[in-house]
Formats: structure tokens, C-alpha cells, sequence
């Protein structure tokens, strides 16, 4: 789930986040950067490993768990290794009418029937019953052969988890409601903005056991590999250093928070990354220099533990639209934008035809994990169909190879990170190297509209003349004097 801006919830930042993010943006961006890539804390199944989601209707025209296993060879061609799959759950049956969650600032449990609204489908992320499936996916037996299919493809599964709310008619209304949040006149408290949820006490020991029990249920009975945790900076740190611990007694799990807040790790492997994008943008609409990509490492390096990975990704299924996410605006300091254009400018346009060289970045940077929203192998950025049709076409291509690269290439895990200007600092090209020991990655990328010649010291840096072109495989001999770069053009290249 993702947050509207200005509510009133998102407006109180951490003090601490806030300042070190200021700075980092004020401060730091105008460094050349240097860091060596430090030891994670994640599983090491999962390192290397493009993460893919997938919304079960969307996928195949069935919208089941069967129609979605016969998916997973061309998942794996693709290069998928972790499949993220959209909440499987029952979903509740009812709303509650606006006007009663606004006089009462919640609702009293079970919610009278004249309170209901009916008809009007639930999100995903409205769970009636975390034991439960969507039996329109199809059944628990269905679910264990897909993990089982994509495990014997070298390919693992973690579900969407819903951790912090629940629906209006969840089965602990009736079975636990001292498991719910209350306001000061007893009404059960919805999770703002959404008021067609019901908000979980996680102060309580009783509501995380019960949690951690059920979470530890889907890895025992299922195999599965690990959760996205929704809305993840919403619940106390406890819960995820208890469950972390929990799990890691069945098996090495791979944990992915939607949330921002640096003390979701280590308890989390990585965390989504929402800035990349916001200072891509700004670049590619001319409003900054490639300085302000600095600024976003350099934020990262100093917030989160050493371990840390980030999510990167251009779309997902809250920011398919217009790329919309609540941190890119309400915490991104250096505010080059007004609001209407993070809420109304679609997400095509944001990134125009500089996409190719947003995914190489996302797939490069140091710390970094790159994700596909389904569909985006096929070129659909923004409002995804209900059902994909799908055909290889040049994105295919481009993103197989993308991902290929990431796979096979250890020094994008981790090597070593050295931003290199040009000579001249070219406002546009953002360039750096990934290294360790003798090997050397070189990353170009031109965020601009308008071929661009540059030229790199040799002297500072140990460029060899013969280079591999990682994306064509085909051995160059580069000048470094006058590297030539088409509009939005990129390279990686492997330095011989």
C-alpha cells in the first residue's frame, strides 16, 4: 500500500531521518564519492537475484496459481530470481460508511450491518483472514506446487504481507478484538487515509505473537522464501527483530520492507528505495545536474547500516499511474517539484525516454536490487491492463540482457564504488565504476535528449583500451578522450 501526501500522519518526519537527508542532499552531492561495498546481512540465496512482482489477476487470463506456474520458464528466461506475489489472501466483504468513520473517528466491533457498504470490491490488502486464500487463485495445494515448480527452476517466492491492519470482518473482530487499536472513545481506529481497514495494536505482546505464529505457518507449510511487509515503517521494530528471529529458525528468509525508516534493518534484507527516481527525474527535466544522483547514495550511505539493500524500481502496482510515492515528496528535501506535478504527470512522461537508462542505473548502483513490475517486460509502464497479453519485443530483450548482466556480473554485487566525472562534468552524464581487486565495471549514462562527447582522466583512473560491451558481449576499443554518447544512450562495460 502506498500513502496520499499531506495527510496529517506523514507530515510528522523523524528528526533525525529528516536532517540526515537534508544533508546529504545540501552537503554531500557536490562530493566525488568513494565507498567499498560492505558485507550483507541477507541470505546468500538471495543476493544477485532481480526481484519480480506479480499480481495473480494480471498474469494470465485465468488469475490462478496453476495459469501462473506454466509462467515460470519464461520468468526464469527472463531473469527473475525472487517472485513477489500480491496479497493471496480472502479479502473482507465490506466498507464502512464514510460518515460514520468520521463522526466516530473509527468504528465499534462487529460493525453493525447499517454501517456496511456492500457491492464495491475490496483491495487486496484488505485481509479477512491471514490463514486463508482467494479462492479464486485457487487452493493451498495449488499454491505449494508453483513454490515448488519455481524452487526446482532455481527460483524463489515471497509473499505480499499484511501485517498491520486487517478488514472490517476479519475472523479476530470476532475471536480477538482486545487485538485492536482503539481511540479515546473506544471505537476500533482505521489506518489513515484508508477507512476501510482496521488498525492492529502491535504495543500489545498478544497481537505479535498471534502474527509471528500465523507468518511462521505460511514458511512451515509452504516453503516459502520470504515477505514483502506492507507499510512496514507502521509497526514497532519489535515485532520485525522478533519475527526475524522466528523465522530464522525454520530457514534463511529474504524480507523486503515498504518502508523507509533505516531501523528496519537489519531485521530487513532490504528496503524500497523511493529517491532514485525523484532525482532522475529532476535531471532528466533539466532542473538539476547529475550532482543531485550523489546525493541519494550519499543520504543512503550515511542512514542505514552497513548490509543494507534497496529496492530499485521505475513502477509498482501503487505508483503504476503517475510514479507517485509518499517519501519522494514529503521527504525528498531538495523539492524541485510542486505537488501537481508528482500527482498528475503520468509516469511515462516522468521518465520519457530516458527509462532504459533509469533501469540500467537501478540495476548498477552499489546496494542495489532491481525489481519488475509484471508487465514491464513488455514495455507497459503505467496502468497495467487487467490481463496482460504477453509477446517478446524489444523490452524483453533489453531487460533479459539487463538483468543477464546483473546475475553474472559479482562486482554489481560487490564491488567497490567510485564516482568518475568527466573531465569536463558533463551536467548530464552520470558515470562511475564498480571494482574489486583487478576487475573493473565501467557505467555510463546519458540523461539527456542531446548526443553528448566526453572525456574521463586516464590518469586517475586505470582504464584499459580494450573493453567488453556488456550489453552486445562484443570486445571495443574505447578512447576515453571522446567516449560518444546518442540521446539517453548508456554503456556498461567490462574493463579488460
Amino acid at each position: 500500500m502506498i500513502l496520499k501526501p499531506f495527510t496529517e500522519v506523514y507530515k510528522q518526519i523523524k528528526t533525525v531521518s529528516f536532517l540526515i537527508i537534508c544533508l546529504s542532499f545540501a552537503t554531500m552531492q557536490a562530493q566525488v564519492l568513494s565507498f567499498k561495498e560492505g558485507t550483507f546481512t541477507t541470505p546468500k540465496w538471495a543476493l544477485g537475484q532481480p526481484i519480480y512482482e506479480a499480481d495473480i489477476t494480471r498474469v494470465t487470463p485465468e488469475g490462478t496459481f496453476k495459469a501462473f506456474e506454466k509462467q515460470l520458464p519464461r520468468l526464469k528466461e527472463l531473469g527473475v530470481g525472487i517472485i513477489w506475489l500480491m496479497p493471496i489472501h480472502q479479502r473482507g466483504s465490506f466498507r464502512i460508511k464514510p460518515e460514520i468513520i468520521d463522526s466516530l473517528g473509527g468504528a465499534p466491533i462487529p460493525v453493525p450491518k447499517k454501517y456496511r457498504i456492500k457491492g464495491k470490491p475490496t483491495s487486496p490488502y484488505n485481509i479477512h483472514d491471514h490463514y486463508s486464500i482467494n479462492p479464486n487463485y485457487g487452493t493451498k495445494k495449488d499454491l505449494k506446487s508453483l513454490v515448488d515448480k519455481a524452487h526446482s527452476l532455481g527460483m524463489y517466492i515471497i509473499l505480499d504481507w499484511v501485517i498491520n491492519h486487517t478488514s472490517w470482518d476479519h475472523v479476530l473482530i470476532d475471536e480477538h478484538p482486545e487485538f485492536y487499536k482503539r481511540n479515546e472513545k473506544g471505537y476500533v481506529m482505521y489506518v489513515d487515509p484508508w477507512q476501510d481497514i482496521a488498525q492492529l495494536d502491535h504495543d500489545k505482546p498478544e497481537t505479535r505473537e498471534y502474527m509471528i505464529n500465523m507468518t511462521k505457518y505460511w514458511v512451515e507449510e509452504f516453503d516459502l522464501d520470504g515477505f514483502r511487509t506492507d507499510v512496514a515503517d507502521r509497526v514497532p521494530a519489535v515485532f520485525w527483530n522478533d519475527l526475524r528471529e522466528e523465522l530464522n529458525k525454520i530457514k534463511p528468509v529474504f524480507l523486503l520492507a515498504e518502508g523507509f525508516e533505516p531501523i528496519n534493518h537489519p531485521s530487513h534484507d532490504a528496503s524500497y528505495d523511493w529517491f532514485l527516481s525523484t532525482a532522475f527525474w529532476s535531471v532528466k527535466e533539466g532542473k538539476r545536474n547529475v550532482e543531485v544522483l550523489d546525493g541519494v547514495l550519499a543520504r543512503e550511505q550515511a542512514m542505514y547500516p552497513e548490509g543494507f539493500l534497496k529496492m530499485r524500481h521505475a513502477t509498482n502496482h501503487d505508483t503504476q499511474s503517475s510514479g507517485f510515492g509518499w517519501p519522494g515528496y514529503a521527504k525528498y528535501c531538495d523539492k524541485v517539484f510542486d505537488f501537481e506535478y508528482f500527482d498528475d504527470v503520468p509516469l511515462g512522461k516522468k521518465f520519457g525516454k530516458g527509462l532504459k537508462g533509469f533501469m540500467v542505473l537501478a540495476t548498477t548502483l552499489p546496494n542495489s536490487v532491481p525489481m519488475l513490475w509484471n508487465g514491464q517486460e513488455q514495455g507497459i509502464l503505467q496502468r497495467t491492463p487487467g490481463t496482460i497479453q504477453w509477446e517478446n519485443n524489444e523490452w524483453t530483450s533489453f531487460y533479459t540482457k539487463l538483468l543477464q548482466i546483473y546475475r553474472e556480473q559479482p562486482l554489481l554485487i560487490h564491488g567497490d564504488y567510485q564516482r568518475v566525472n568527466t573531465v569536463k562534468h558533463d551536467p548530464k552524464v552520470f558515470s562511475f565504476i564498480r571494482s574489486k581487486e583487478n576487475e573493473t565495471i565501467l557505467v555510463v549514462v546519458n540523461i539527456s535528449e542531446e548526443n553528448r562527447t566526453v572525456a574521463f582522466d586516464e590518469e586517475k583512473i586505470n582504464f584499459s583500451e580494450e573493453v567488453i560491451n556488456l550489453f552486445t558481449e562484443e570486445v571495443e576499443k574505447l578512447d576515453y578522450s571522446e567516449l560518444k554518447l546518442d540521446a539517453w544512450d548508456f554503456k556498461i562495460y567490462k574493463l579488460q
